[in-house]
């Protein structure tokens, strides 16, 4: 693909913002930023910070669900097993399982 760009539009960035045209210097011999560029760049860090703020948030709700559940099964203590069960898994011995004769071929 090329560069479509009409002729006398000012250029897009990738959001839809529309950056100060050709010819503009971001940073002129002055020394001090174009007042367009400053412009469209305090637009784009007020965008990045209210992006940035609304996944920090995002990621803390999540963590403290999270936490939340966590804390749950902490207090529920460990799981309980059939005395049968664990009496088998302490001894070491293995349980015999029948299987399917057809699948084991």
């Amino acid at each position: 693909g090329g560069d479509f760009s009409a002729e006398g539009l000012p250029p897009r960035s990738g959001t839809g913002r529309h950056l100060p045209g050709p010819g503009l210097a971001a940073v002129p011999p002055t020394g001090h930023p174009a007042p367009q560029w400053r412009k469209a760049f305090d637009s784009l860090e007020k965008e990045y910070k209210d992006m940035v703020s609304g996944i920090d948030s995002q990621v803390n709700k999540r963590l403290a669900a999270l936490k939340a559940e966590l804390a749950r099964f902490e207090n529920d203590g460990p799981p309980s097993y059939p005395p049968s069960e664990v009496d088998s898994v302490a001894s070491g011995e293995a349980e015999v399982v029948e299987t399917d004769p057809e699948c084991s071929g």
